[in-house]
C-alpha cells in the first residue's frame, strides 16, 4: 500500500497533467472555436480537471460492459455504475456551464491570422523540443506575418461604411458600421416562442463583425419581441456570462439605452441618401424629403401600395432593397411586376438573397454579395 505522502503526490500530479492537457488542447482549437462559434469557455480548463475522469471512468467501464454482457449479475453491476458515471458527468458539465466564468467574445479572425498562430504554436513547441526544424518555421511566421499587416493596414483601403439588411423575415433589421468604427443597430429582428432571431441571427453576425459594442440602438416598433430580440443581441455582444440575460438591472440599463425612432425615416451619407421605410405609411404622407433617394429600403407591404411606383419615379431612385418578406412561401408576383415596371431599376430582396450589404464610398455606394446571416 503507498504511503499516504506518495499517494497525495501522485494524484495531484495525476491531475495537474489533466490540466496541461487542456491548455494544449485548447491552444490547438481556439482559433478554429473563435473563427466558428466567436467564443472562448475559459470554465472548460476548470471543468475538464473533474469531466475528464468521469469521461475516462465511463469509457473504461462502457468496453468492459460489451465483454462481460453476457454475464447477469456483473453486466447490471457494471450497467449501474455506468449510469452513475453519466449521470455524475453530465451533472458536472452543467453545474460548471452555469457558474459565472466569462467567455472571450472575438470576432472571426482572418485566414492569414490563424496560419500565423499556428506556425507560432508550432515554433514555440520546435523551440522547446529543440528540433532544428524552428528555423523554418521561424521563416515562414515572418512571412505570413508580414502578408496579414499588409492585407489589413498598408494595402486597406478602408473605413468605408457599410449597411447590412438582415434577413428576419417580417420584421426590418439594419445593422450600420460607419467610417471610424461607430455601430448601429436598428430593431432585432423580433422573437417568439419557438425563437429569437437576435440571438441565431444577429448575434452570429456581430460577433463575427467582432462587435464588442453598440454605439446606437434604435427601434422603430416596441412590441415585446422586438424588444426581446434587441436585449439579447446587446446582451451578447457586450457580457460573457450566461448570467447577465436574467439580471434584471443589468437588462434594465440595456433598455434605457434603445431610442425609438419612426418607422419612415431618411439616412444622408455624403452624397447619398436612404429612406428606411419599415412600417406601413402611405408615401403620399411622407414630408421633408431630400429631392434625390438614392436607396429605398422598404417593407414587403410597400409593394401593395398604389403610389409606390409613382413615388419611385418622383425621387430617382437608384436602389430598391425590400427587407421583409410575409412567409417563405410568398408570392413574388407584385416583385415580378414591380421589376417588369422598372427594367433598369435594380431591386433586391432578402427573400432571395438572405442578406444584403450595401458599401457607401465618398462617391456613392455599391451592394456588395449577400450579408452572411
Amino acid at each position: 500500500m503507498p504511503k499516504p505522502k506518495g499517494f497525495l503526490r501522485k494524484t495531484a500530479r495525476y491531475f495537474l497533467m489533466i490540466f496541461y492537457g487542456s491548455i494544449i488542447a485548447q491552444l490547438g482549437v481556439t482559433p478554429i472555436l473563435i473563427y466558428n462559434f466567436h467564443t472562448v469557455p475559459l470554465v472548460s480548463f476548470l471543468a475538464n480537471l473533474l469531466v475528464v475522469p468521469l469521461v475516462g471512468v465511463a469509457t473504461t467501464l462502457g468496453i468492459v460492459l460489451v465483454f462481460l454482457s453476457a454475464v447477469p449479475v456483473v453486466s447490471t453491476l457494471l450497467a449501474e455504475a455506468l449510469t452513475l458515471t453519466l449521470k455524475l458527468t453530465l451533472a458536472s458539465i452543467d453545474y460548471f456551464h452555469a457558474l459565472p466564468i466569462p467567455q472571450l467574445r472575438l470576432g472571426a479572425p482572418h485566414l492569414l491570422a490563424i496560419i500565423a498562430y499556428y506556425l507560432a504554436l508550432q515554433l514555440a513547441f520546435s523551440f522547446v523540443s529543440r528540433k532544428r526544424i524552428a528555423p523554418l518555421f521561424a521563416i515562414l511566421l515572418l512571412i505570413s506575418t508580414s502578408t496579414l499587416i499588409w492585407k489589413n493596414v498598408l494595402a486597406d483601403g478602408g473605413g468605408e461604411t457599410e449597411i447590412t439588411f438582415f434577413d428576419t423575415r417580417d420584421l426590418t433589421t439594419v445593422f450600420i458600421e460607419q467610417t471610424g468604427g461607430r455601430t448601429v443597430l436598428i430593431n432585432g429582428g423580433g422573437a417568439n416562442q419557438s425563437v429569437n432571431l437576435g440571438e441565431v441571427t444577429v448575434l452570429p453576425f456581430l460577433l463575427a463583425k467582432g462587435v464588442s459594442h453598440l454605439d446606437s440602438v434604435f427601434s422603430t416598433t416596441t412590441q415585446s419581441g422586438n424588444m426581446r430580440s434587441l436585449l439579447s443581441a446587446m446582451a451578447g455582444v457586450e457580457q460573457s456570462t450566461p448570467s447577465a440575460v436574467d439580471d434584471s438591472a443589468y437588462l434594465e440599463s440595456l433598455t434605457g439605452r434603445i431610442e425609438p425612432i419612426d418607422s419612415s425615416t431618411i439616412f444622408s451619407y455624403r452624397a447619398s441618401n436612404f429612406l428606411l421605410l419599415a412600417g406601413s405609411t402611405p408615401v403620399q404622407n411622407l414630408n421633408n424629403l431630400p429631392p434625390t433617394i438614392n436607396v429605398v429600403a422598404a417593407d414587403w407591404r410597400y409593394l401593395k401600395q398604389d403610389g409606390f411606383a409613382v413615388f419611385l419615379k418622383s425621387f430617382h431612385v437608384e436602389t430598391v432593397i425590400l427587407t421583409t418578406y410575409p412567409t417563405l412561401y410568398t408570392s413574388k408576383e407584385p416583385l415580378r411586376r414591380l421589376r417588369e415596371e422598372f427594367p433598369n431599376l435594380p431591386i433586391l430582396s432578402v427573400l432571395e438573397s438572405g442578406g444584403i450589404t450595401l458599401q457607401l464610398a465618398a462617391d456613392g455606394f455599391r451592394v456588395l454579395a449577400p450579408a452572411n446571416n
